[in-house]
């Protein structure tokens, strides 16, 4: 009894342990800089450089992957954020972190296994994330001198959105082919949603319990929950909503039929691109049981323009439904819509059986469901 009461009085002592840790760090490069930065979530720590050399000494109650880095000082513009020179991510995961080389991109890490994981990652991954960083400050440089063109903003953001994409497969096959750790859970925090869940969470399921914190279990397993609910293989969750002429359509009601369930609104220039497509794809199989269900973002405000958008892209045969409330809709919560165009396509019981299918791949899989 007395060895209960004791363990009791000090549990709490394990619960919330400190890791104390001190980083010593010695490049080259920031011999001509006086500050260094040490960035976690919200919070920016500084530390005086001196020759090169600077300390960084905390504590954290769990492993956290941290930013070293300097900022480009030249920069007076309160409009524009600060824009990191030269960087490098680690993990404070150990008592005593060594950090050395020319540069910080380059630099090594001497501390523990789960360090010695993100190293690896962190080089392997460094033509991707050179070429983006690239990019970011050319754009930046033009926005702040005021040369920036409508064009460029543009390709700016496919750009990102390719290398988003680029990188989210290169971090799944890390995740895939390397040693668990606590990086392993970070990756599938990040990552997860409706279309990769059934596999995440396999491999979740396979992290030894010591890489995984409480809060972070209680989190990915509520996002297992509820991506689950919108994977392949589950019944897409019913709705109602007002058609174009304000009646009731009940997703259930239209049960029989293969759906496309598309969301976009009027002002979405890839929807209005991914309506062609889909016109197409309607006008041959309208008559053999499938039927496109589109549903808008648009807003009380833009209710014109959703209606203009319909008739100009000849779309006036699908069914087009609105509750007018653009993302403070119900459904883009519901189907976690993480921007726009979004698609899932169900067959005639209403089972989710594609995400985002595009081009040849949804006509491939129209043709074996409508034979």
């Amino acid at each position: 009894m007395k060895v209960l009461v004791l363990f009791l009085a000090v549990f709490p002592y394990f619960c919330f342990a400190q890791l104390k840790y001190s980083v010593y760090g010695d490049i080259k490069e920031l011999k001509s800089y006086h500050t260094v930065y040490l960035i976690s979530d919200n919070n920016k720590n500084s530390a005086i450089v001196e020759d090169g050399k600077f300390t960084f000494i905390g504590s954290i109650d769990k492993p956290k992957l941290v930013t070293l880095g300097i900022f480009d000082t030249t920069n007076n513009k309160s409009s524009v954020p600060p824009v990191l020179l030269s960087f490098r991510q680690f993990y404070l995961s150990a008592s005593e972190i060594i950090i050395s080389g020319e540069t910080l991109n380059s630099a090594l890490i001497d501390a523990d296994k789960l360090n010695s994981i993100y190293s690896k990652y962190w080089f392997e991954s460094d033509s991707l994330r050179t070429l983006a960083v690239q990019r970011n400050r050319v754009y930046l440089d033009k926005m702040m001198i005021g040369i920036l063109t409508d064009d460029e903003a543009i390709k700016h953001q496919e750009q990102l959105q390719d290398f988003i994409k680029k990188h989210q497969v290169f971090d799944l096959n890390f995740l895939e082919n390397n040693d668990f750790s606590e990086f392993s859970v970070d990756l599938i925090d990040r990552y997860l949603n409706q279309y990769n869940v059934l596999e995440l969470k396999k491999f979740y399921e396979r992290i030894p319990v010591n890489f995984i914190d409480t809060n972070q279990d209680s989190r990915v397993k509520s996002k297992i929950n509820r991506f689950e609910k919108l994977s392949v293989g589950a019944v897409a969750p019913n709705f109602t909503m007002l058609d174009t002429s304000r009646k009731e359509v009940f997703l259930e009601q239209l049960r029989g039929k293969v759906i496309l369930l598309e969301f976009w609104a009027s002002w979405c220039i890839p929807c209005r691109q991914e309506n062609l497509f889909y016109l197409d794809i309607y006008n041959k199989y309208k008559d053999k049981n499938f039927e496109i269900v589109a549903i808008s973002f648009n807003k009380e405000n833009e209710k014109s323009e959703w209606l203009r958008a319909i008739q100009t892209d000849k779309t006036q045969n699908w069914i087009h439904l609105s509750d007018l409330k653009g993302y403070q809709s119900p459904l883009f919560k519901l189907y976690e819509i993480g921007g726009l165009p979004n698609s899932y396509l169900l067959d005639e019981k209403g089972i989710i059986i594609g995400h985002n299918l595009k081009g040849k791949d949804l006509e491939d899989k129209l043709k074996i469901l409508l034979k």
